[in-house]
């Protein structure tokens, strides 16, 4: 089971640390994250489901569509973002830096294990 989700420079989010349990329950007030945290959820399981490994974070597939790594990448920050989901054994980050051509549809990624 995931224990916790790591989202750096992703949309709205800086750097976010969310604990998870078998029952996670997302509440807040309108723009708040929530969306884009479901996002990042559906971004990591669709890179997985093509892979995992590949160099490529796939922004647009059949479970989302984000557009372009300019429409992920949090406005102010670098062009580098990272997801990545932590068990009670691992904790494992796909970091992602964003291509020479912003309109490209996918992010140059590398999956890391800490």
């Amino acid at each position: 089971m995931f224990n916790c989700l790591h989202i750096q420079d992703f949309k709205c989010f800086e750097t976010l640390s969310l604990p998870l349990a078998p029952m996670t329950l997302l509440t807040g007030f309108n723009a708040a994250g929530k969306s884009t945290t479901l996002q990042a959820m559906l971004l990591l399981a669709q890179a997985q489901r093509q892979g995992g490994h590949l160099p490529l974070l796939p922004l647009n597939g059949s479970l989302i569509r984000l557009g372009s790594p300019g429409d992920v990448l949090r406005k102010g920050g670098g062009p580098t973002l990272v997801l990545g989901i932590e068990t009670a054994e691992v904790r494992v980050d796909w970091s992602g830096r964003m291509l020479v051509n912003p309109m490209r549809k996918t992010i140059l990624s590398k999956m890391g294990r800490t």
